[in-house]
């Protein structure tokens, strides 16, 4: 793997208020081989006109009603050449360096998906806090009944993102969450951690992650049980805990930060 395309892609709704902040931080990369796909879900807002003005540096864009943000980014993937897959929500950015990092990690460690960590923001862009991820294994996932890295600062291989088919459209909300899973489930998978921060995920009201909550906790649920959990038993909690204790060991300040300022976003 020299010097591969890294397809990144980014599905948008109305996304007016931050795409440009998404489309500048996947084009200002300081890694040359990019394939940026744009999957626009009919917006009604400025959203297309502000696409339209980077149209030229885009590999492939597009504008028309889809099934919903997994049909889209399935959609923008079906596009793509790379051999390294992500995708990044309209309202989130990539560090300068990011890709290169990434790609760098890929050469080095052949793996089959790399992840780094995340810093949360506010609607404005200030800093609340860093979510510090720590190395995956198909045990601790299983403890912790979760991934241990988030969706803005993970990166898979093509043939990896072939192998799992894709995003799975009868979620609304989870899908990105069923593959983290899957992935980390997946014993026969190398993954590397890179401990540095990759990427922002901006908090604000409107954020589907905001909006959402029960809804995603409902169909978080309905994954877990498709992809063989147990019930939530009092012994399965117990487990839980115990599998979390490095995550929130680790995450101490953000968990409080969290408690502090989320209230009044």
């Amino acid at each position: 793997m020299t010097q591969p395309i890294v397809s990144i892609v980014t599905t948008a709704l109305n996304a007016e208020k931050y795409i440009a902040k998404t489309l500048n931080s996947v084009l200002e990369q300081t890694y040359p081989h990019i394939e940026y796909i744009v999957i626009d879900g009919g917006s009604s807002d400025r959203t297309v006109d502000i696409i339209r003005e980077y149209q030229d540096r885009l590999a492939y864009w597009t504008s028309e009603p889809d099934s919903g943000m997994y049909d889209g980014i399935n959609k923008g993937f079906s596009h793509a050449t790379g051999k390294i897959f992500s995708y990044l929500n309209s309202d989130d950015c990539y560090y300068p360096e990011t890709i290169q990092r990434v790609v760098d990690t890929f050469i080095s460690t052949k793996a089959d998906f790399v992840f780094g960590d995340t810093a949360y923001i506010d609607a404005h862009g200030h800093p609340l806090y860093t979510y510090r991820a720590i190395p995956t294994s198909p045990e601790r996932v299983r403890q912790i009944r979760r991934p241990t890295m988030s969706q803005q600062a993970t990166f898979w291989t093509a043939d990896l993102h072939r192998r799992l088919g894709g995003f799975d459209t009868a979620y609304r909300y989870v899908s990105d969450f069923k593959l983290m899973l899957q992935m980390g489930l997946d014993p026969t998978l190398k993954s590397t951690y890179i401990p540095q921060v990759l990427a922002e995920f901006r908090l604000h009201p409107q954020a589907i992650t905001s909006r959402c909550a029960h809804d995603m906790a409902r169909e978080a649920q309905q994954v877990l049980s498709q992809l063989g959990f147990p019930a939530l038993g009092p012994l399965e909690k117990f487990n839980c805990w115990i599998g979390e204790i490095p995550l929130k060991c680790r995450n101490f300040s953000a968990i409080l930060t969290k408690k502090l300022t989320c209230k009044t976003l």
